[in-house]
């Protein structure tokens, strides 16, 4: 049977009005009005019954298993009408016999077990559901109405215990949790298929109840009308029915509910609340009865709503306060909070007449280990830099995540010795390498250090000292800490004029190579050439690599001027090899932010083909920096080797490598640094240099 809404009303009003019309049209044959009374219920319960059966084998899981304890509850409603059915054939009344109502109780106790059985499936969100409070606060005071004037009435009026006990105290119990159960779980519902099913339980239950309110009261007066009721419980049976058929067209969820429904204000209860004051002012005088207590139980309801709103809110207020001012990756105070606690110190400090220090700290290279090792190993350095500083530093010593991998510590009533105290800890910190998933990780600070009122009487001024000096920390070779001095201006503007200057440089054409003999010193013969890279600016004169090599890393600028060298310097090549000179293959230093292209290999192809030189004349330097990603440095070291370059190892000792690594990399030659062989004068000192061949791979 396919079922829509406009039916199942068409059908349910059409239902019950032949059901009323049979109970009228028999009014004056007692039997046979009894009779009906019994067999519309019988066979209403029986075709919802078989709806609800037929949807149950259609679903799985727990909503099944929700849908038989349904069909299990129309069977007893069903067997409470055929007990009713044979007592009033035999004894022709209207009165149903006591195990009938135990049926119907019983049925309606599993309806509740099933919509229960729901309520734990849902969850504890529902408990922070907004709609649960207003549902509380309408069926407390139907509750209170539904007591007052047919419960009370009832109870005082029954004619045995079981009647008070079953009639007069189950049954409004069993009620009036359906009514609060149905109505809370179809404000719930999420979707238009599942809010359908669920509004028929709604209203199968409220016209039941409805039937059972009527019937209490009549029993309370003495009288029975079946015309006000039999329509209403047959009706309740058949929208129950219609609850499967829906759930089985659409295949849906059973009540499908949304606990994260946003805050929606309803005015029932409101309503509700306003109808129990007028029934109080106009009943008994304010005399102790259900009304006046459902009264005070919404007043304290109310009441305590409100204290946990404004719980509540106070939470969400320290939430937002440390989402605001904490740093949610370290845990530290964030850039914010460092603001305005800057501005106090510089307050507090204006009115002690004292100073105070902030070092702003950076580590060296941090981008180059996210890009290469991944964000998360990134994030692990950071929480890892961030215990070490707290453990390290003193509790005066306040530490700030400004972002990235800037940290800033204020040292307040220091002195210089102090703020240096304060920055070789720091830079102590870092000697000891870190290991996060088997990476071992060397990374240094640079520290810029200002002071107030030396470097400024403002935040934005101590800050921006504060950053030239980082800076020029950076600029003397990193790991090491600088104070600002009024040289850092000149030396920035002259940093920003190079890299303003280098720019240019190529298309001025002020670039230029040198190339530089590599001998054998045993033989003293020329074995190649490295091609140096110089630059003689027209506004600025010659400027030394030191100087402006780390402009154009830190610019991305050494992109560009590598490809320019590697293309001059295999032009150089092969015009002396076609003039007849002895060939020798040229080196070319490649920079770690050319080696992360991801068109290297192709980049250096195409030079190669463009200027015609032999593959085996180009050796590629390359530094050690680019080994954090061994993996990644592996593919591209193979592309460079498949062409038919040779590779070399710039610098071997100072960084990220080690012989374990080396031996899974396509490396021709290793360059020792320097280091290891200044003030060699001892036999044990020289064992590393003569130990070179060993270490190189052909």
């Amino acid at each position: 049977m396919i079922i829509t809404k406009k039916k199942a009303i068409t059908y349910l009003l059409l239902t019950m009005s032949i059901v009323y019309l049979w109970i009228e049209i028999l009014n004056d044959f007692e039997l046979q009005s009894v009779l009906s009374a019994s067999f519309f219920p019988i066979m209403v319960g029986s075709l919802s019954f078989m709806w609800v059966y037929k949807t149950s084998k259609n679903l799985k899981g727990k909503e099944r298993r929700i849908w038989k304890i349904i069909g299990i509850g129309l069977v007893f409603h069903v067997t409470g009408n055929i007990i009713w059915f044979i007592g009033a054939v035999n004894n022709i009344i209207y009165q149903a016999p006591d195990i009938s109502y135990l049926f119907w109780l019983l049925a309606y106790f599993l309806f509740l077990v099933a919509l229960i059985y729901k309520m734990r499936l849902i969850g504890s969100g529902i408990t922070t559901n907004p709609y649960l409070f207003n549902t509380a606060i309408f069926i407390i005071v139907v509750s209170a109405i539904f007591i007052q004037y047919f419960v009370r009435p009832y109870i005082a009026s029954a004619e045995s215990l079981f009647q008070q006990i079953v009639l007069g105290i189950l049954y409004p119990i069993v009620d009036i949790s359906l009514l609060f159960v149905t109505t809370l779980l179809y404000y719930l519902s999420r979707h238009t298929k599942d809010r359908t099913v669920m509004l028929c339980f709604m209203t199968a239950f409220y016209l039941s109840i409805m039937g059972d309110a009527i019937t209490a009261f009549m029993k309370s007066i003495k009288e029975y009308y079946q015309l006000l009721i039999e329509p209403l419980w047959v009706g309740s049976l058949l929208v129950i029915g219609f609850a499967g058929l829906f759930a089985q067209r659409n295949k849906s969820r059973l009540f499908e509910t949304n606990v994260t429904t946003k805050d929606k204000e309803s005015s029932f209860p409101y309503i509700s609340i306003s109808l129990l004051i007028i029934l109080v002012f106009q009943s008994a005088h304010w005399q102790f009865n259900p009304m006046n207590i459902g009264l005070v139980l919404v007043f304290f309801m109310i009441v305590g709503r409100n204290l946990v709103i404004i719980g509540k809110n106070k939470k969400l207020m320290l939430q937002y306060r440390v989402l605001a001012f904490q740093d949610s990756l370290t845990g530290l105070s964030n850039r914010s909070s460092f603001k305005l606690d800057l501005e106090y110190a510089i307050e507090k400090a204006s009115k002690d007449n004292s100073s105070f220090y902030i070092l702003l700290m950076d580590l060296d290279r941090f981008k180059m280990i996210n890009d290469t090792l991944g964000h998360f190993v990134g994030d692990q350095l950071l929480k890892f830099t961030t215990e070490k500083l707290k453990n390290e530093l003193d509790s005066k010593s306040r530490i700030y995540r400004l972002g990235g991998d800037e940290f800033v510590v204020l040292v307040e009533d220091g002195s210089v010795e102090k703020c240096e105290a304060t920055a070789s800890q720091i830079i102590g910190v870092f000697k000891k390498t870190f290991t996060i998933q088997q990476h071992e990780i060397t990374i240094t600070p640079s520290i810029g250090i200002s002071s107030y009122p030396g470097n400024g009487k403002d935040s934005d001024t101590l800050f921006k000292a504060a950053d030239a000096a980082m800076y020029l920390a950076k600029g003397q070779g990193r790991n090491n800490y600088q104070f600002y001095n009024s040289e850092l201006n000149q030396l920035l503007s002259r940093k920003l004029t190079i890299e303003n200057e280098l720019r240019k440089a190529i298309i001025r054409d002020e670039l230029e190579l040198y190339y530089q003999p590599k001998f054998n010193i045993q033989t003293r013969q020329l074995m190649g050439m490295e091609a140096l890279l110089r630059w003689d600016s027209k506004k600025l004169g010659r400027i030394s690599p030191a100087e402006f090599i780390p402009v154009a890393e830190d610019t991305g600028l050494i992109v560009n001027i590598g490809e320019w060298v590697l293309r001059r310097a295999c032009i150089q090549t092969k015009r002396w090899q076609d003039q007849g000179y002895p060939s020798h293959p040229i080196s070319v230093n490649v920079s770690v932010q050319q080696f992360k292209q991801s068109n290297l290999v192709n980049t250096v192809q195409n030079i190669l083909k463009e200027t015609g030189l032999h593959p085996m004349y180009v050796e590629l330097e390359i530094t050690e920096s680019i080994m954090q990603n061994v993996e990644e440095s592996k593919k591209v070291l193979a592309g460079l080797r498949e062409i038919g370059l040779k590779i070399s190892l710039d610098d071997f000792g100072t960084g990220y490598s080690s012989l374990h690594v080396l031996k899974n990399l396509p490396i021709n030659t290793l360059k020792i640094d320097k280091t290891f062989i200044d003030d060699i004068k001892v036999e044990n000192d020289q064992s590393m240099v003569k130990a070179r061949n060993c270490c190189r791979r052909h």
